[in-house]
């Protein structure tokens, strides 16, 4: 299957939230193209005037110096924008909007468009739209693949798993992680073992080493970490067959929106006319960091085409 082919068959639902997380994006690519441009121009301005070759030389390194803070600046903010999606608007429609997006790009690596695909087929799941997402899987199954790769296909292999309640092929899959976790750095390293463990202490009905580890899990403090934290809570509790599911569960009914799991308690509680609460959250400091760049090499473009000017005409 091609690339085109993958991605003409994502479906999803471009909600409100949805369509002004894409548009801040889109925004942050055309400010970011601006300031390459505005920068590009100073550069050149600044070498047609320059008489030395050792101030040529200073200048380009200086200028290759910005143009690389700048484009991994965009980058992590663009990341940063893309997790909030999920994170902290508990809006799985726009992760897939975003990612589709940025798999389309006409200049995406093919190891990035398989990183977007299988970010969208992480999506489907939290959806519930496990064929949708098992489709991308066996696409990407068929793709080479780095270990970090390789450990995200099988983590949703595995959420797929868990959710069917299939602990056979859980166990199987997670026999397979475990070879490859041990490579991927650090903090990826941490944060899927310790996912692990909370599944683990949910199979084992363990209520105290849930607990335990959802505890750790929220110290990341992001509206998502906290929903899934008290929906292993509920989970436990109510596989247990105790009462005490109710109000972990009734957290999850309320802030989880198109969430799957939000659903299937919604209507396990019989709660109707549910609002989906979306917050996007606005990134001041950067929007101002931004403007401050903005300013600065309009400026020094404006400089150097006034001076240039200036000496033609003498």
């Amino acid at each position: 299957m091609k690339n085109k082919d993958i991605i003409n068959n994502i479906n999803y639902y471009e909600n409100e939230a949805s369509q002004k997380i894409l548009k801040k994006i889109k925004f942050s690519d055309k400010f970011f193209y601006l300031i390459f441009i505005l920068e590009t121009l100073s550069y050149i301005l600044l070498v047609i005037n320059l008489r030395r070759l050792s101030s040529l030389i200073i200048i380009s390194f200086i200028y290759l110096l910005f143009a690389l803070d700048i484009s991994l600046f965009h980058k992590k903010h663009t990341e940063k924008l893309m997790d909030d999606s999920i994170n902290k608007t508990i809006c799985p429609d726009a992760y897939i909007n975003v990612n589709l997006y940025l798999a389309n790009k006409k200049i995406c690596p093919k190891r990035s468009f398989n990183y977007f695909l299988n970010n969208i087929s992480y999506s489907y799941i939290l959806l519930g739209e496990i064929e949708n997402a098992k489709k991308i899987i066996k696409y990407l199954d068929s793709q080479k693949k780095d270990l970090l790769l390789q450990s995200r296909i099988i983590k949703n292999k595995m959420e797929i798993a868990f959710l069917n309640n299939d602990i056979k092929e859980y166990n199987k899959l997670k026999k397979q992680l475990d070879t490859i976790v041990k490579f991927l750095p650090g903090k990826i390293k941490k944060e899927i073992r310790l996912d692990l463990k909370i599944k683990q202490a949910v199979i084992d009905k363990d209520t105290s080493k849930v607990n335990e580890y959802c505890n750790i899990s929220e110290k990341n403090k992001n509206m998502y970490k906290k929903i899934i934290a008290e929906y292993y809570r509920g989970l436990v509790q109510e596989n247990k067959g105790k009462q005490d599911y109710f109000e972990h569960y009734k957290f999850v009914a309320e802030n989880g929106n198109d969430l799957f799991i939000a659903k299937n308690i919604r209507e396990k509680l019989n709660i109707k006319n549910h609002e989906n609460k979306y917050f996007i959250k606005k990134y001041y400091f950067y929007n101002m960091l931004r403007i401050i760049v903005f300013l600065v090499f309009l400026s020094s473009t404006m400089f150097w085409v006034i001076y240039t000017l200036y000496r033609i005409n003498i």
